[in-house]
């Protein structure tokens, strides 16, 4: 990322979707991109575990790895919300080191500024479009954006893009 509100160049990872996976090496392979890469932050956008084959221990060993070379940030989304026990989850990635950002903000660096959007599927899985924009505006309208900052969030539904433009957002990553 390039632009006049950072002092610096950055390069950022996005994982999500990942859901337990591990078939034929597929942790490894990615893993070995991402150290190729060698970004300055990796963005976690949520379903890293998934509700119907849920085996964390997978996802924790990959994670583990990440986060002994990077700093990572997360929001949690509708797979993990679905799990009984995702305050265990939770308090193993906080072991770990991973920055759980579900509705925080926070100043990554000076003049970046990272926000994290749980997913609206949190408060109930019965929710219309229609209430799950709502979710999403109400949350943001308590927002307060630096316009000398680049604003960076980090959500899980891209269906809402047009929403999240109607904000101070320079980049939003969406799961």
């Amino acid at each position: 990322i390039k632009s006049k509100k950072i002092s610096r160049s950055l390069k950022i990872c996005q994982i999500s979707d990942f859901h337990n996976h591990d078939h034929r090496g597929f942790q490894e392979k990615v893993y070995q991109v991402i150290r190729q890469e060698d970004p300055d932050y990796i963005f976690l956008t949520g379903d890293l575990v998934d509700s119907r084959k849920t085996k964390p221990e997978v996802t924790l060993n990959f994670l583990k790895r990440l986060v002994a070379h990077y700093p990572c940030y997360y929001v949690s989304v509708n797979h993990e919300h679905r799990v009984k026990y995702l305050e265990k989850i939770h308090q193993a990635y906080r072991n770990l080191g991973i920055h759980i950002l579900d509705n925080e903000s926070l100043v990554l660096e000076e003049g970046l500024e990272l926000h994290g959007l749980q997913d609206p599927r949190s408060q109930g899985r019965g929710l219309s479009k229609q209430d799950m924009e709502n979710y999403y505006r109400k949350l943001l309208d308590q927002e307060s954006f630096d316009p000398q900052a680049y604003q960076v969030l980090l959500v899980h539904r891209p269906d809402f893009l047009s929403l999240f433009a109607s904000y101070p957002l320079d980049l939003v990553l969406a799961g």
